[in-house]
């Protein structure tokens, strides 16, 4: 019994011995070393990655350089990486992850532990052609004198050549167009047209009419100085019955000069202006429009706003100038042109308005023996026009659908006698102001 009950035993043991037997576990195929790849780098700070997107990737080691302060240790928060100007540091053409802008106190490149080449993209402010340094520095500068030459016309958030707004309560003035200039720097297109009737006792016309069709135009430099063109148009005269002369269209003379406003106080509501006009015969002489050489007219422009109040506001304007010849054939004048308007309810809407012109006569011409001239209409160049004066006045309206668009009406009426040229003169104008 004993050796039965002892190979049973032995024959539950060997069988539990197989059942608990397992297979030992293997790491598969051995490598060598040189396939694990580079061990990546531990240091306090992570470059861009050599792919096609630059991205925050590994750490990589960082020595900072003489002269630089120390990058702080990693991590930190990164800013986003600007586009920096080209520099020494900063160098052009294709970038590598050495040459990748990391932030430093002068924008100074940190070394890297790889070379390869990084396709450039938004994080680089440079053209992937390689671009010398001497071709990218003289566009640069180029570009740069570009830019000062616009900031010369624009300054103060005004755009090149606009119409200095400063003060666009004003209306500009509507008789005696040609000399009667508003003082502020403007850029605009002024169409005219008037109506003159001669009087009927004129010994050399015996009454008719004379035209005006034409424009003026400014350009805005600067708040300061503009160029003004004052008169470029043509003009008609029909004598009257049995006058001996007859009717006659030619081109008008031709005024234009430069403009400098010296005072513009926009709280006060002052402004002031000195220029001068040429004015160039080109003209025909049927149409009194070729005498002489030319004429210099100097002049002074001021413009006041006063007498604010709900209802609205009062605003003066007065030009005070000289006109005197380069030869004998033309004639002398001093000239003043007032202007006082109101401003309805401060709208810069409706203006009506009054205006007062005078001319003095200082020096009688020598081009044509008669005792007539015609102010701003022509310079006859007549011989017996010495120390005499003309007086008008003109009640007119100025209506502005916006400040770019104004529409202007006067009719002017002489003061004094002789009344030459002008018994009744009825003016129109419209303006387009940038």
């Amino acid at each position: 019994m004993r050796r039965i009950a002892l190979t049973a035993w032995g024959v539950v043991v060997f069988t539990a011995t197989l059942a608990s037997a397992q297979v030992p576990a293997t790491l598969g195929t051995p490598i060598t070393a040189a396939q694990l790849g580079k061990p990546v780098a531990v240091a306090g700070r992570v470059r861009g990655q050599a792919d096609d997107t630059p991205t925050l990737g590994v750490p990589e080691p960082y020595t900072p350089q003489a002269g630089y302060a120390p990058y702080p240790q990693y991590p930190y928060a990164y800013p986003p990486v600007p586009n920096y100007p080209a520099s020494s540091h900063y160098p052009q053409g294709q970038l590598t992850s050495q040459s990748m802008p990391y932030p430093s106190y002068d924008y100074a490149p940190a070394p890297s532990t790889r070379g390869e080449a990084v396709r450039r993209t938004s994080f680089s402010s440079r053209s992937a052609t390689n671009e010398s340094r001497f071709g990218c520095g003289v566009k640069e500068r180029a570009s740069d004198c570009c830019e000062w030459f616009k900031g010369c016309f624009a300054r103060d958030g005004r755009n090149a050549f606009e119409s200095d707004h400063s003060m666009d309560s004003f209306s500009s003035p509507i008789t005696n167009p040609f000399l009667f200039e508003d003082p502020r720097s403007l850029t605009e297109v002024r169409p005219i047209f008037f109506y003159q009737n001669i009087p009927g006792n004129n010994p050399v016309f015996n009454g008719g009419t004379a035209y005006f069709y034409g424009t003026q135009a400014r350009v805005a430099l600067t708040d300061h100085w503009s160029v003004t063109l004052n008169k470029l148009g043509g003009v008609t005269i029909n004598p009257g019955d049995g006058s001996g002369l007859g009717d006659a269209s030619g081109l008008a003379e031709l005024h234009l000069g430069p403009k400098f406003t010296f005072l513009r106080n926009c709280e006060a509501g002052t402004a002031a202006a000195v220029g001068m006009i040429f004015q160039i015969p080109v003209g025909p002489s049927k149409v009194f429009q070729d005498t002489g050489s030319f004429s210099l007219v100097p002049y002074v422009s001021v413009a006041q706003s006063f007498g604010r109040s709900s209802y609205g506001t009062f605003n003066f304007m007065d030009t005070l100038g000289y006109s005197f010849r380069v030869d004998d054939e033309r004639s002398d004048f001093l000239y003043n042109s007032a202007h006082i308007d109101y401003d309805v309810a401060n709208l810069h809407k409706f203006y009506p308005m009054l205006e007062l012109n005078w001319f003095h006569y200082t020096r009688a011409g020598n081009s044509r023996p008669i005792d007539q001239e015609g102010r701003d209409f022509a310079n006859i160049g007549g011989t017996g026009v010495g120390s005499r004066d003309y007086i008008t006045i003109a009640p007119g309206f100025r209506y502005k659908f916006t400040e770019g668009i104004q529409a202007g009406i006067a009719a002017e009426f002489p003061l004094t006698n002789p009344r030459d040229l002008q018994d009744f003169r009825l003016l129109f104008d419209v303006i387009f102001r940038y």
